[in-house]
């Protein structure tokens, strides 16, 4: 395109316009002469010589420099020209970045914390009633599906330890025959075989074993102890091989007579079902009273409300222990031998403790570390730690091969410091690559937990669970018999309460009931992968079990501290983080807040402290 423009200076502008914009204005050339002909013609001229080709721009051709004679004809050598001419932004460059930046930086995550903000408190008034009904079925017991041990294994040895050991080689061979993945992790030893020179933790653990002719009365228990052992299993092959010695181990230890085992399973598509039958097999042989039920129906955790589910899943592995009745058969009876006419004072009648496991590879060391400390520090529930390994996920899974193995503190949805908070940062992109020991306690204002937890010493806390629990059982039971009826649960969520973990919603019902004593114990690191379990990242930070010593005063960056805690100085946090249960993503910029159960119920000193 052609075109003219008459400038100040009296001379013309002629502009020549292509597709592009790398080049500069205009074509400029003097007055033209008066003569309408050669005018004609030298623009002709010059539209035809310099027509723009497709990757030009616009031309500046100085046409007062082609000759003295303005109205000379072009020609090769008076050919005019060409020259760039720099264009000035018209915005600094740094306020063009900031321009970029600004709304990335600030109003964006704005926007989305405000959008993830809507989503979450939507959770407190909805769509939780489009959901169905949670999967309410029992199962069937699964004992019968499979055939009895040999009669040599139960053969009347006179040793529990005997017996136990008969009956782990023929349960280890059984699921050797049907490809479920022996135990491979390495316990340490409880008892020494001595009497006059038993281990450390057979010390440390045996006000917890039957008494025996010549043993001290313990200084911790003024009653017979009953241990109700609960799991939920779902597709578990790779962990049953262990953690079923495992229990038998400990039932072994606290006394067959004295244990009950209940696991509810249901929708396992691999070999869990029948794993639980042959332990269940194991189990009468050892005389562990026991109800292993199983239901092939899956759930469907996308038409549920998962929490609701979840705990309907608990419950039910607590039936025996919720409906308890003095006119029910005992639960601690599994053989007809162990019955008498005359009623034993040394045989428990109601459940003392619950230790709820999950899906983990535990120790009996482990187990016995959380009744022993249930028993020392006087507490209601005491838990451990579970760990996963880190770094994982989109962002910085890669890394795994190149960092080696860190492992990370996995139970923190569910676990809440003695002031309310999450043990570590709900939100921090660069927390799989941190020490997932030395992330934890940095929320509280107080040093002292942090400094217990630091030492290797149990922690108070508001809540926890972490992959194994051990309750007072009284809570649990019916009020006929002296219980709280406390229940695994989902939020009330037309109250107000907080759609969270059931885990962390029966932290709130003990501490309303006046079971404020939750305590963390350090010493047991529970994982979900069996070489975690003894790898050196976790022998060098976990000091798992008691250690000699360790009941002396300890110093932490100058303050003393004792393995017992000190209950008078812990007080009930005024506000715990709620961190709701959502379907999909999330992100929340800033925590929600409850107001303590503990604060809206004060305890009355009136209640009695457990044993």
């Amino acid at each position: 395109m052609v075109q003219f423009e008459r400038l100040q200076n009296g001379s013309t502008s002629l502009t020549i316009r292509s597709r592009s914009s790398f080049f500069s204005p205009l074509f400029v050339h003097p007055k033209p002469p008066s003569r309408a002909k050669e005018k004609k013609e030298s623009e002709n001229a010059i539209e035809e010589i310099f027509r723009p080709p497709p990757f030009s721009s616009y031309l500046s051709i100085d046409i007062s420099a082609m000759s003295s004679n303005p109205y000379r004809r072009l020609s090769a050598t008076n050919f005019p020209t060409f020259s760039r001419k720099k264009k000035e932004p018209a915005v600094p460059r740094p306020l063009q970045v900031a321009a970029i930046l600004i709304p990335i930086l600030v109003i964006g995550p704005v926007v989305l914390g405000l959008a993830f903000l809507a989503n979450a408190t939507g959770t407190y008034d909805t769509s939780i009633q489009s959901l169905k009904e949670p999967f309410r079925g029992i199962g069937e017991e699964v004992e019968g599906t499979v055939e009895g041990f040999p009669s040599w294994v139960g053969a009347d040895s006179g040793s529990v330890e005997v017996t136990i050991w008969n009956v782990k080689s023929e349960l280890e061979r059984r699921f050797t025959d049907i490809g479920v993945p022996p135990s491979t992790v390495s316990c340490p030893a409880i008892l020494s075989g001595r009497k006059d020179m038993p281990t450390f933790l057979e010390s440390r653990y045996s006000h917890l074993f039957p008494l025996e002719e010549g043993d001290q009365p313990s200084p911790y228990i003024s009653e017979p102890q009953g241990f109700y052992i609960a799991l939920n299993l779902f597709n578990s092959e790779a962990v049953v091989g262990q953690l079923f010695e495992t229990i038998l181990t400990t039932a072994s230890l606290l006394g067959p007579s004295n244990v009950h085992v209940s696991i509810f399973e249901n929708g396992s598509r691999d070999k869990t079902p029948e794993a639980m039958a042959h332990f269940a097999r194991a189990l009468t042989v050892a005389g562990i009273a026991h109800s292993l039920r199983s239901d092939p129906q899956p759930t469907e955790w996308s038409q549920v409300d998962r929490i609701e589910q979840l705990s309907v899943f608990r419950n039910v592995a607590l039936t025996s222990l919720l409906n308890y009745s003095s006119t029910d058969p005992p639960l601690f009876q599994a053989r007809p031998d162990h019955n008498s006419s005359s009623p034993n004072p040394n045989h428990p009648i109601l459940p003392t403790d619950l230790i709820f496991i999950n899906d983990v590879f535990v120790c009996p060391s482990d187990v016995l570390e959380l009744l022993h400390q249930r028993r020392f520090q006087e507490a209601d529930v005491t838990c451990g730690l579970d760990f996963v390994t880190a770094p994982r996920g989109a962002i910085w899974g890669w890394l795994a091969g190149v960092m080696g193995h860190n492992y990370r503190f996995y139970d923190n949805w569910v676990t809440r410091s003695i002031e309310g908070y999450p043990l570590r940062p709900r939100f921090d992109l660069f927390g799989e690559l941190r020490d997932g020991m030395k992330e934890l306690f940095t929320w509280d204002a107080d040093p002292l937990p942090r400094l217990r937890f630091e030492a290797g010493l149990p922690t108070q806390v508001y809540s926890c669970f972490d992959g194994m629990a051990a309750y007072s059982a009284q809570p649990f039971l019916p009020k006929k018999v002296g219980g709280n009826e406390i229940r695994f649960r989902n939020g009330r969520l037309e109250e107000g309460e907080c759609a969270q973990s059931e885990c962390t919603i029966i932290a709130a019902d003990f501490w309303a009931a006046n079971r404020t004593r939750w305590v963390l114990v350090p010493r047991i690191a529970l994982t979900y992968e069996p070489d975690a379990y003894s790898s050196d990242w976790m022998e060098t930070r976990v000091r798992r079990g008691g250690a000699e010593g360790m009941t002396n005063e300890l110093e932490q960056e100058g303050v003393f501290l004792k393995e017992r805690i000190d209950w008078e100085g812990v007080k009930a946090p005024e506000k715990v983080v709620c961190w709701a249960n959502h379907k999909g993503p999330r992100l929340e910029m800033w925590p929600f807040y409850e107001t303590s159960p503990a604060l809206s119920r004060p305890p009355t000193s009136s209640t009695r402290r457990p044993k």
